[in-house]
């Protein structure tokens, strides 16, 4: 089975059923996730009827890269109409000729993003996924790009359109993300967190958890009512939550990433690291950062305190551990909420969304209890 398929209706209609029981089995993920639909078909040749057309060898070809491509017509970059090579050669003072090793990354869950290189320097061609420009502020990304790279955050960053939301980075070979599970390595990336809400740096944008997510939530109903179960009951625990939180003292407006989750961190084979993804970047609380962190890595309680201990570098005080865990909530339920609009936009993320729901959902009782009985020794 090599080249071209078509599937008539009636094939079609069978291989959907099939696929839906694959996709219900509780060895989904186990067993089939990765699969090729080929692999389908050669198990269900019963029930699956197809023809085979055969060409003369050489007539019908299979490229399975650009570069690949390239070899069998070395002028195509050139001839080819395509905006992003426009912008690289734009950025880099390349030519297209130059241009080589493209293949996709798949890390994110918003973004189109492809390996590219010219000659021995490798980089990374970002395009902005559907729908995001409905919550992303580029301008104030590329900001905080900036102001990351000039504070030795992110020494990946090269150019960001402002506009159009494209971006060029310097790609890492090797690098490996942040392991959530490693003590030291989570103690590393909840100090560099501290040191630039710390820095003093500020951009011209804010983010904050409950603000931004009923900012989405205007967004969801443009798609009609919001008929979820608890939804509503969900939502007013919340906001007397975010009152309570938004009264703590000592918790000053910082520049945060609000994005702050293992796979935005890259360490290289030298040990560096680097936090990527600026693109909910702005001035915030400085539990963001850390909530997010802990609702990414899906910690349970114990850990969430350990993450929280690592950022103030010692034991968080009563009063510190319970506006942070407050901070958990708001940012369960903002990124629930954003999740419920890309779910409304065709663009969902899958399991997270009930990954973000829970950490509002498990914890707002709790947290509430110990602002309304004023009980900083049990946080």
């Amino acid at each position: 089975m090599l080249g071209h398929v078509y599937f008539d209706r009636a094939f079609s209609n069978t291989f959907v059923r099939i696929l839906e029981s694959i996709v219900r089995s509780p060895f989904y993920e186990e067993k089939y996730a990765d699969e090729l639909w080929e692999t389908i078909f050669a198990r269900n040749p019963d029930c699956l009827s197809m023809d085979m057309r055969r060409y003369p060898a050489g007539q019908v070809l299979e490229f399975d890269s650009v570069d690949e491509l390239m070899e069998f017509d070395p002028s195509f970059l050139a001839k080819v109409e395509c905006p992003a090579l426009d912008n690289i050669v734009d950025v880099l003072g390349c030519e297209r000729t130059q241009l080589h090793g493209f293949y996709p990354i798949k890390n994110g869950l918003t973004n189109l993003t492809f390996h590219f290189a010219v000659g021995a320097e490798e980089y990374v061609y970002r395009h902005p996924g559907v729908g995001t420009e409905k919550f992303i502020n580029r301008a104030a990304e590329k900001d905080a790009d900036t102001v990351a790279h000039e504070l030795g955050i992110d020494r990946t960053f090269v150019y960001e359109d402002a506009e159009k939301g494209w971006k060029i980075s310097h790609f890492v070979p090797n690098a490996k993300n942040v392991d959530p599970l490693d003590s030291s390595e989570v103690a590393r990336a909840m100090q560099l967190a501290r040191t630039f809400h710390e820095s003093g740096a500020r951009i011209d944008a804010t983010f904050d958890f409950y603000r931004d997510g009923l900012g989405y939530e205007r967004l969801l109903k443009g798609h009609g009512n919001i008929n979820i179960p608890g939804y509503d009951e969900l939502r007013e625990k919340v906001t007397r939550l975010n009152e309570y939180c938004t009264a703590d003292e000592g918790f000053s407006v910082c520049f945060c990433h609000n994005d702050y989750l293992p796979l935005n961190f890259l360490i290289g084979e030298d040990g560096s690291m680097s936090v990527i993804d600026w693109e909910f970047a702005g001035m915030g609380d400085p539990g963001n950062d850390t909530a997010t962190f802990i609702i990414c890595s899906q910690y349970n309680e114990e850990q969430a305190n350990a993450a929280i201990d690592a950022y103030f570098g010692r034991a968080a005080t009563p009063v510190e551990r319970r506006h942070f865990w407050a901070r958990v909530v708001l940012g369960g339920w903002c990124w629930y909420v954003w999740a419920l609009e890309k779910d409304a936009e065709g663009a969902g993320v899958g399991e997270w969304l009930d990954i973000y729901k829970s950490y509002a959902v498990t914890y707002v009782d709790k947290v509430l209890s110990w602002y309304e009985k004023n009980d900083t020794i049990a946080a």
